[in-house]
Order: C-alpha cells, then structure tokens, then sequence
C-alpha cells in the first residue's frame, strides 16, 4: 500500500518502544507524545530517512515505524526490507523484516554466515517467506491446488 492509498484511512498513532516520548503513525510520521509537535524527516546518508529524537540522538525513520508497527527483528542477521522497493515508503505495510540483499536485477547477492551468495531474487523471497510466515499443511495443500488450476 503506498502512502497515497494510505493517506485516505485515518492516521493511527502508537508510541514506539524504545523511546517512549515519542509516537510514530500509519502514515510514516514521527511526533512528540507530550504536545504532538510532528518531526520533519531529514536525508540521511544516502536513501534514508532520518529524525532527530531528543535524547536519543538522529535515527531512522523506517526503523522507527517498524519497531512500532512490525516489532523487533526475528533474526540478527534480517534487515528491514521495502515491499515496493521504494526506500522513502516507509508506511508500515510495505516494511518486513527480510535478508539483506545487495544488487538488483535477476541475481542478488544475499548475505550469509558465509558471506555473499549469488542467487536469484525470487529464492530470497520464497525463502523470507518460508522462513516468517509457516503454513499449515492444509493450507499449503489449496495452494498447490489453486497454482495447479490457473484461472
């Protein structure tokens, strides 16, 4: 969901875990919890996107929604990962906690405990997906039955 389609639902707000003085929306926005003072994001290096949160120094913005709306990370060595590709999306629908790949076309490189790997974009999603999301047997069933009988 991009943050248009997200503009048209009402803006929900939570305060983010580590830094309880500070509340982050559905929208991708940061503001103070004491007088709802909004912060305005800042470029960071490269693609980020950064705030300045008093007291606990500059840090990023799709982090910040993620830890709020997603939760901590699974696993150490998963990086938040943008649904569209798009860095500056950082509503919490399209964050996800996945491998961190470097590249971009058909091959990504993955990094592993054995360092970067090549392999095929599409694998690392299937694996992400099979590693977060565990499905049960039945369900795995009706989708072998629904891919065997395209519409």
């Amino acid at each position: 969901m991009t943050l248009q389609e997200h503009a048209t639902e009402a803006e929900r707000w939570e305060k983010i875990p580590p830094y309880p003085e500070f509340e982050a929306s559905t929208l991708a926005r940061i503001r103070k919890a004491v007088d709802g003072q909004i912060l305005k994001p800042s470029k960071g290096q490269g693609w980020v996107r950064q705030v300045m949160l008093k007291g606990y120094g500059v840090k990023s913005l799709h982090i910040l929604v993620a830890l709020t709306f997603i939760g901590p990370c699974p696993k150490p060595a998963y990086k938040i990962r943008f649904h569209d590709g798009n860095p500056h999306n950082c509503v919490p629908t399209n964050l996800f906690y996945g491998p961190e790949i470097r590249g971009s076309g058909r091959h990504s490189a993955v990094t592993t405990k054995g360092g970067a790997q090549k392999i095929p974009y599409q694998l690392v999603i299937e694996q992400t997906w099979k590693e977060l999301m565990p499905m049960t047997e039945k369900l795995t069933g009706n989708l072998k039955s629904v891919a065997q009988h395209p519409r």
